[in-house]
């Protein structure tokens, strides 16, 4: 890995509170800093997405790459190595009563899309991109976030 820094999401360690129809969803997504050193002027944005089970993942991911870091409206961070930030979100759209009935059924995808930008020690800008698929909590399973198919995507050198 070298000395610099590498952003990524803890998976293990973030929640999503249980879905309720006409109210937004609510989750808390840990990210950690992996690296040997500190990231610098570290933002992020969250987007949320309900698809069928069996939709296609290919318009979320290019959706996922291609989302906006508004940098003078994202609140900035440093993140030194092994040091973990939190970001405690809310849906803009609330899921209709169909929509939480299929994501609890399983005939239907919570997707948690974003993208972190930020800066190395040597001034470098780097990149993570992720897409988690909520696993709603049923009698033989606790609740829990999987990778999407396509997983994450981060730059070794990344060029801005």
């Amino acid at each position: 890995m070298g000395q610099r820094a590498w952003v990524g999401l803890d998976t293990i360690k973030s929640s999503v509170k249980p879905l309720q129809p006409n109210l937004p969803i609510e989750w808390s997504l840990l990210f950690h800093n992996y690296g040997m050193s500190a990231a610098l002027h570290l933002r992020w944005h969250v987007r949320t997405y309900v698809m069928p089970a069996n939709g296609a993942f290919g318009p979320v991911q290019s959706d996922i790459r291609n989302l906006p870091i508004l940098m003078a409206d994202a609140p900035e961070f440093t993140m030194f190595n092994g040091q973990e930030l939190p970001n405690n979100g809310k849906s803009t759209k609330n899921p209709t009563a169909e929509e939480v009935g299929q994501v609890n059924g399983r005939t239907g995808l919570l997707i948690f899309g974003g993208k972190a930008l930020y800066f190395d020690i040597f001034k470098q800008p780097h990149f993570y991109t992720f897409c988690r698929i909520y696993n709603p909590p049923d009698l033989s399973n606790p609740p829990g976030l999987l990778t999407c198919p396509f997983g994450d995507e981060t730059d070794p050198q990344s060029e801005l």
